[in-house]
Order: C-alpha cells, then structure tokens, then sequence
C-alpha cells in the first residue's frame, strides 16, 4: 500500500516561465545548473529547492520552481543580481538565451506538501 506522508510547509515559493530561443533549452538547463550552484556558494538562507520543469509539448519552455525559506531570503536572491558580480554576469549569459523575459507566474505561500513514503524493495 503506497502511504503519503504530509508536512506543513513555510517559506515562499517563486514559479517562473523561461523561453529559451529556439534550439537552446538544454544550454539553458545548464546554466541554471551553475545558477543554483552559485547562489550554494553565496545564499546560506537561500533557496531550500529549485525544480526546474521542460515540456515535451512546448520544447523552448523551462518552468521553474523555486521554495525560499523567507520573503526576505528570495529578497536577498534578487539584491545579489546587483552586488555581486558573478550574479550580474550569469544573469547576461541567462539573458542571451531567452526569446523572452523571465515571466514571474506566481508567488506563493506553500501550505503543505505530501510526499510518498518509500516502499519496501519487491522481491523476485
């Protein structure tokens, strides 16, 4: 039997679309990677996780989801586009693969979450 188990969540979660120009999504997934590998580097309190989302259907779009712990937390993220260098450089070879800007879909409150409990291993 497949059991969920449930969490009161906090924070503030960030959903954003991304078009990448034609034929560039996955050189866009990379550098989202170094992104997220960046903001490690620089946001103790930063993101707690980032999800980031393609569709078969629409093969340029990138939805990502990002859960920060605080508003001021996600506050700080977007302050760094400014103070720090590498953070304003990422965000120009960001920029140079997108056939349009960022779209900021919606900032939420996340309530709860449900998770799958792990099942035992089958035996064969």
């Amino acid at each position: 039997m497949n059991t969920f188990a449930k969490e009161a969540l906090g924070g503030l979660v960030l959903i954003g679309r991304m078009t990448a120009l034609p034929g560039k999504r996955e050189e866009l997934l990379q550098l989202l990677e170094e992104a997220v590998a960046l903001c490690g580097q620089h946001e103790p309190d930063g993101a707690l996780t980032a999800i980031f989302h393609t569709s078969p259907a629409s093969p340029d779009i990138v939805v990502l989801y990002e859960h920060y712990p605080s508003r001021v937390s996600l506050e700080e993220h977007r302050a760094n586009y400014e103070r720090i260098p590498a953070y304003g450089q990422m965000r120009a070879r960001m920029n140079a693969l997108l056939a349009l800007p960022v779209e900021i879909v919606e900032v939420a409150t996340p309530a709860v979450r449900f998770t799958r409990a792990a099942s035992p291993e089958r035996e064969e």
